[in-house]
Order: structure tokens, then sequence, then C-alpha cells
């Protein structure tokens, strides 16, 4: 008989082990400790939190930890995330109950923000330069930013793509977070499909880039992406 399993209040991870009120469970997902809020509010995000708090672990504090969440990029807490290959972030915040336009709202405001990448074609590929010089930085008018909070949602997929890190002869697979990322013309179907699924929300940086990908596949050019530092 399988055992039941539960739904974190903050992010909608239901697979917990054991019920929220009755545990020290820490989700696998947003990374909670259940019964640990005073350490959630002085320790982990020691900020004002614009509220008088009573060390009560309701759902006032829940949305509260909840933004704070989304706002760090709805990072897994657990090594092994690479398992959930159709996580949907909608679908999960979904289970704590809240409307689909809150959660709208929630990603709106607290997703789409902090460092952002920049996404460029390469008119004329050079196979030997190594484009992570900043020399041979390639921003164009068609550039398209895009916010590395976004990007965490591309995984596990991202990470068995072909591409190159910092110069074409230097082949690997995903992302590059340390340097540079260059998609050979090969891989930008797939790469299509991956920011179009993936990326939890229609927004205009996405439907830019999604017409970059475009433009590069069809005159048959690489793709340069930089600034996307440990996500």
């Amino acid at each position: 008989m399988e055992k039941k399993k539960y739904i974190c209040p903050v992010c909608g991870y239901d697979k917990l082990k054991q019920s929220p009120d009755e545990s020290y469970e820490i989700c696998s997902c947003c990374g909670y400790e259940f019964g640990s809020c005073e350490y959630y509010c002085n320790s982990k995000y020691p900020v004002d939190i614009g509220y008088e708090f009573d060390y009560k672990e309701d759902e006032k504090f829940y949305s509260y930890v909840r933004k704070l969440w989304i706002q760090q990029g709805c990072k897994w807490n657990c090594s092994n995330q690479m398992q959930f290959k159709d996580w949907n972030i909608k679908k999960q915040l979904s289970n704590t109950g809240i409307e689909d336009q809150e959660i709208a709202g929630l990603l709106e405001d607290y997703l789409y923000d902090g460092p952002v990448a920049t996404f460029s074609i390469i008119d004329n590929i050079d196979m030997e330069k190594n484009y992570s010089d900043a020399n041979n930085f390639i921003i164009q008018k068609s550039s398209v930013g895009f916010f590395c909070n976004m990007i965490d949602f591309w995984y596990p997929e991202i990470a068995n793509l072909s591409t190159c890190f910092n110069k074409v002869s230097r082949k690997e697979k995903g992302l590059n977070k340390s340097g540079v990322t260059i998609f050979p013309p090969q891989s930008l179907k797939e790469f299509y499909k991956i920011v179009d699924i993936k990326t939890p929300q229609d927004t205009p940086q996405k439907e830019k880039l999604l017409k970059l990908i475009i433009q590069a596949q069809e005159a048959n050019k690489y793709l340069i992406i930089y600034g996307v530092y440990g996500v």
C-alpha cells in the first residue's frame, strides 16, 4: 500500500512524507523546514517582513516565505531535482490553493527580476576565437536580455543540449556557468522547444528570444549567450 503524501503549504510540492503540522521535515523543493519559522525570519531571511510577526506558521507566513522562494528563482533544495523532468511551477503552486491569477501575479512581481543574460546572433563565426574575451563580446541591436531566474526552468533538458563553451571548437553539453555558451545551428530547433515549453509564463522577453532563435536558425547562424553565472 502506497504511503500517503502531503503538500507543502509554501510551494505546493506534493510529495512530503509527513504532515507539515506534525513534523520538522524539510521540503525537497523550496527547502522550508516545518516548525522552524523563527529561524526563517531571524536567520535565513533576516529582512523586514512588513508586518508584526508572532512566529506562527499560518498562511500569512507561508505567503511571505513563498514570495522569497519565488524571488530567489524557485530553486530546488534537493540535489536530485533532475528527476522531475516535467516540473511545472504554475501547476505546483496551485496545490497551495491560490488562484491562477494570483500565481501569475507572484511570478510577474517576484520572479521576473534580478540578473539578466544576453543572447546574440554571431554573424561571422570564427571557430577558434575565444568569445569569453571582453574584446570579442557581441552585443547587437537585435540582442535579447533574459532574466537568469527563468533559465533555471530549462533544466534538466538544457543540460543535455549540444553546445560549445567560450569557443566553437570546445564541444560541451548544457550551459557554461562560468563563461560563455554558444549554440550551434543544429541545436537551435531543440533549444526553441525548451524555451517555449519550459519557461513558465509568456512574456515579451520570451517572445523576443523565440524570434531570435528562429532568426538564427533560418540563417544557419550560431547563437551566443553571456551572463549565465551560477544558475
